[in-house]
């Protein structure tokens, strides 16, 4: 089953389901070129605080070298506003805020490691202290505060599998692209450099040439660079300097086929969930998202991304 039109989404932000899968793309071999392992593959994690009272909810070290520190009204926050609709893997058109890298009870930077001290840029420090069973004690230092310890516990993550440890690092968004096709006849098949052309591509799918307010305001928000991590989230930063954070899980991990959902609780629900193709080929990620049942089902659009290192 399709959801709503996939353009009235994305100009107007209307609630959909984008739940087909993507056509073009049945080659179970989708990884090809080289990747490096991320510098911090080794200690990346997620760990989410036991201790009620605390004002954090969850810390994540990716393997890339970022942090995600969730704050404890971080998750009623985003569940609250997830409802309020979805409309693609990257384009998230609730409002956003952001106080310096402090956005909706998230604190997001980079972080070093020195022994067994995480130093979290814009935070402080966090020693992980663990008794080899997955609770731990997270030492937690800030700015002129004194040290003090948290329970926690670190999150199962998914397999270092060849499409996970490909997916799972951080990425800057470079291109877009529309393939679409109606009544097996290509409609429009382009890639895009400016986020401002690729929706303008969407609104002329639909017999529009003129200049969309909606349109322009959206450009100003393009979709940079993402971050997939193995404890199954995604954050997508924008241009406009807000961020978005959501959930994402396999469903054929060996084609390369996923799910996403801003709705944690929700993402088997075709109706609060979508679901994307991934492939890794000339040192570019390539996602794949299938467009609304107003084509065929080998329609979809098309993100080119390269790895931030």
């Amino acid at each position: 089953m399709k959801g709503f039109k996939l353009f009235g989404l994305l100009l107007f932000g209307m609630m959909a389901a984008m739940v087909a899968s993507c056509g073009g793309d049945d080659d179970d071999d989708v990884v090809t070129g080289d990747l490096t392992t991320p510098k911090y593959e080794a200690v990346s994690a997620l760990y989410k605080v036991t201790e009620k009272g605390t004002g954090l909810s969850s810390v994540e070290f990716t393997s890339s070298g970022n942090y995600i520190v969730t704050y404890e009204l971080a998750d009623d926050t985003r569940a609250a506003e997830s409802r309020s609709g979805i409309s693609g893997l990257f384009i998230q058109p609730l409002a956003k805020t952001r106080s310096f890298n402090f956005y909706n009870n998230i604190m997001y930077g980079n972080y070093t490691v020195d022994g067994d001290t995480y130093k979290l840029e814009g935070f402080g420090t966090i020693v992980v202290v663990g008794d080899g069973s997955n609770h731990v004690t997270l030492e937690i230092t800030q700015s002129g505060d004194r040290k003090v310890s948290i329970g926690a516990q670190k999150e199962k993550q998914y397999s270092s599998s060849t499409m996970n440890n490909m997916l799972c690092r951080t990425w800057n968004i470079n291109k877009f692209g529309i393939y679409a096709k109606r009544a097996g006849q290509v409609a429009l098949d382009e890639t895009y450099k400016s986020y401002r052309d690729f929706l303008y591509g969407l609104l002329k799918l639909e017999g529009s040439t003129s200049i969309s307010i909606e349109v322009e305001e959206m450009a100003d928000g393009a979709p940079k660079q993402t971050i997939f991590t193995k404890s199954g989230s995604y954050i997508v930063f924008y241009a406009d300097q807000t961020l978005a954070i959501s959930t994402w899980r396999w469903e054929n991990e060996s084609a390369g086929k996923g799910r996403y959902s801003w709705d944690y609780d929700h993402i088997d629900d075709p109706y609060l969930s979508g679901t994307f193709s991934a492939e890794y080929k000339d040192g570019m990620l390539i996602l794949r998202e299938p467009m609304s049942e107003s084509f065929d089902d080998d329609s979809y659009l098309v993100y080119y991304l390269t790895e931030v290192k």
